[in-house]
């Protein structure tokens, strides 16, 4: 028996990533980040690849600000078991 990992055809979103930088002096610095690696499939992405996958990935979770339901509306869907 082999430990297979299961197979999906769909591609990762790349949605979760970490930045990294070359040189340490440069941490933090938005402009001189290197690259970014996906947490999900561990590939590494250029900077502008990863600004560009994570506005994707921001734009697939993006909903509706019309369905939005506002704390009021939640609680007194409670108070009458819509839950």
């Amino acid at each position: 028996m082999g430990t297979e990992q299961p197979t999906t055809d769909k591609p990762c979103p790349h949605g979760s990533m970490a930045p990294h930088w070359d040189k340490m002096e440069d941490f933090g610095k938005n402009d001189q980040m290197s690259y970014y690696i996906c947490d999900a499939c561990g590939v590494h992405l250029s900077r502008e690849e990863g600004e560009r996958a994570m506005a994707v990935a921001g734009e697939a979770v993006r909903i509706d600000d019309s369905l939005r339901k506002t704390t009021e509306e939640m609680l007194e869907g409670e108070k009458r078991g819509d839950v």
